[in-house]
């Protein structure tokens, strides 16, 4: 019985110190680069899917700059993957390793900047209807 008890400790002491390995900001950076990930990923759902819906909607006399508001928030989906993919990709980020997340990151920054491209081609040309 006196051993069993030795054992639990020590399993108890290994379980505290994995817990302090992934606390916010302690010595582990994934964390917080994660936590931004998801953040940035979440925001671009929602953004894209007010853009869905205005358009889905159409113009109407509440929405007068329709294109104006997509530009806007196609312009935040840009930047934010700029900061996701320099955080989450960069040197000790959980997407450093070359995998799903680190390939998907890259995707959406691709995509996200060729769209804020094209919506900014077609405000140039004036044919934000």
């Amino acid at each position: 019985d006196n051993d069993n008890d030795n054992d639990n400790d020590n399993n108890n002491n290994n379980n505290s110190d994995q817990y302090e390995l992934y606390q916010y900001g302690t010595t582990n950076s994934f964390c917080p680069r994660t936590i931004l990930g998801i953040s940035s990923g979440t925001l671009c759902i929602l953004f894209s899917a007010i853009i869905i819906y205005t358009k889905i909607q159409g113009p109407s006399s509440r929405h007068t700059n329709l294109f104006l508001i997509e530009l806007a928030f196609t312009i935040w989906i840009a930047l934010l993957t700029v900061f996701e993919v320099a955080y989450v990709t960069g040197d000790g980020g959980p997407g450093a390793p070359l995998g799903n997340l680190f390939y998907f990151s890259w995707f959406a920054f691709f995509l996200s900047i060729a769209i804020a491209n094209e919506c900014h081609e077609l405000f140039l040309k004036g044919q934000h209807t």
